[in-house]
């Protein structure tokens, strides 16, 4: 009698031990998230942890408007993002313009400054719900909004839009 208990008891315990630990994974992948803004689907999303993500930010940037102007204006230039959208939403994706970089106000007035724009797509996996990124194309948008270049990956270069396009 004294066997049986010990095993139920023992039986109970992992089971609630395994409950424990997928409850902090789940908390860890939901809450705990490195926080960060980025644009999906051409709204700004704060990741996980909601307003702490305005962090990575720098302010001045959220205030004035950049983030909006710098989509719009990769929206009217670049029509290929949005092709390269409807291809990655066929395929169960979803199109991601998460900018990476931002003019650095500090520096020399002469020095060319930009916004770094990364294009891609994500995908979330079956396992765990783990989501997975993958680049397209890096844009870059100077400080003005007003012009935008594409890296070239192989060459590292930034090429004008009409130079990309005819490759």
């Amino acid at each position: 009698m004294i066997k049986k208990k010990k095993a139920k008891w023992i039986i109970i315990s992992i089971l609630l031990l395994i409950f424990l630990i997928a409850i902090a994974i789940f908390v860890n992948a939901f809450f705990i998230a490195k926080p960060q803004i980025y644009i999906d689907n051409k709204t700004i999303v704060k990741s996980l942890v909601g307003e702490a993500a305005k962090a990575t930010v720098p302010p001045n940037f959220l205030n004035d408007g950049s983030v909006e102007k710098v989509l719009r204006l990769l929206d009217s230039k670049v029509p290929e993002i949005s092709v390269y959208g409807e291809k990655a939403a066929k395929s169960g994706s979803t199109i991601i313009e998460k900018i990476v970089g931002f003019p650095d106000l500090k520096a020399d007035q002469n020095t060319e400054q930009f916004f770094q724009v990364f294009v891609g797509a994500s995908t979330v996996t079956e396992f765990r719900g783990i989501t997975t990124a993958v680049k397209w194309k890096t844009f870059y948008v100077n400080k003005n909004i007003d012009t935008v270049w594409v890296l070239d990956d192989v060459s590292t270069k930034l090429l004008s839009l009409e130079k990309w396009r005819n490759g």
